[in-house]
């Protein structure tokens, strides 16, 4: 039976629907059903607030720690203070963002089996990282308003400026056609390598194994298994960071002017004629030596690890 809702946030759920939406508001709360992530430190649960809005989600693209899992953190519940949004607590790979740090909100629903989520753009050392919340489950709670856009409203409430999902759900695609990379055929290859990378989707949710090439003007990679190839130009990169192993984050610009982050896995590469290094350690100085900015990729805030603690610049008071 599909649920029926009226347009105005206002209206609430009745019926069948209303007793689905109940049922669904409890299971989470329920002692026999415990949720999966672990009990976090009372020191912390202190620190970030009451809980606010709370929702099932998986989550794509740069997010804080985001090398950790390839860009990807699925099967995660995300929660809203008046300090902190936090996505995973308790979770290995789980972060925590000061309210102070999340930039801009916009709702999407990029179709191809997603749900109406949310787009977060937050301050990420000197630049602006994004992600996306895909929200899990059903989409409305018993009041009829989207899960969505609870937390967008919440977001907002606390100063968060909201972004129009029209701007916000254009997305920057590498992919060009194997005729026309024909016109790319002359450029004398720098570096190459073998690897895991994005190869389309949402965020660059779909990955499979990958030629990688760096040229004297771009970089590039194919799948054997797609039509095509990938290609950013290296005045379009607007940062690139290494992480864990041998794990590279490729930042392009979005619409906004914010970076968009593409996570690459190299496992194997040329052998550097002055050391033996790495693949990552190898395409950073390459991407270096021709201008590219470079840096290690910051750490997530996450004061529920052992030994991890809350520093007072992190705290953001009400």
């Amino acid at each position: 039976m599909a649920i029926n809702v009226g347009s105005r946030p206002e209206q609430l759920l009745r019926g069948v629907d209303r007793l689905v939406a109940v049922v669904a508001e409890a299971i989470p709360l329920s002692p026999s059903l415990p949720r999966r992530e672990a009990v976090a430190p009372p020191r912390w649960l202190i620190e970030r607030g009451t809980t606010r809005v709370e929702i099932p989600v998986n989550v794509l693209g740069g997010f804080p720690g985001a090398l950790r899992v390839m860009n990807r953190l699925d099967d995660v519940r995300v929660l809203a203070t008046v300090r902190y949004l936090v996505v995973g607590e308790g979770t290995p790979n789980g972060f925590a963002l000061p309210m102070r740090d999340i930039v801009a909100v916009a709702r999407v629903r990029p179709g191809g089996g997603y749900n109406v989520g949310l787009r977060i753009w937050y301050r990420d050392g000197d630049r602006t990282g994004s992600f996306f919340l895909d929200c899990r489950g059903l989409s409305r709670g018993i009041s009829g308003i989207t899960r969505a856009d609870q937390m967008m409203e919440f977001l907002i409430e606390r100063g968060v400026t909201p972004i129009a999902s029209a701007l916000a759900g254009r997305m920057t695609t590498p992919w060009v056609s194997w005729s026309d990379a024909e016109a790319f055929a002359g450029e004398g290859i720098v570096w190459s390598g073998d690897g895991i990378a994005a190869v389309g989707g949402w965020f660059g949710a779909t990955r499979d194994h990958c030629r990688v090439w760096f040229t004297e003007s771009a970089l590039m990679w194919a799948a054997s298994s797609h039509a095509g190839l990938n290609r950013i130009e290296l005045t379009d990169i607007v940062q690139a960071r290494d992480g864990v192993g041998d794990r590279v984050s490729i930042g392009i610009a979005d619409a906004l002017g914010h970076r968009f982050d593409l996570a690459f896995e190299l496992v194997g590469g040329q052998r550097d004629a002055r050391r033996v290094s790495s693949p990552a350690m190898q395409l950073m100085e390459r991407l270096a030596e021709r201008g590219v900015p470079v840096q290690t990729a910051t750490s997530p805030l996450a004061p529920w690890r052992a030994g991890s603690v809350v520093r007072p610049m992190d705290r953001n008071r009400a």
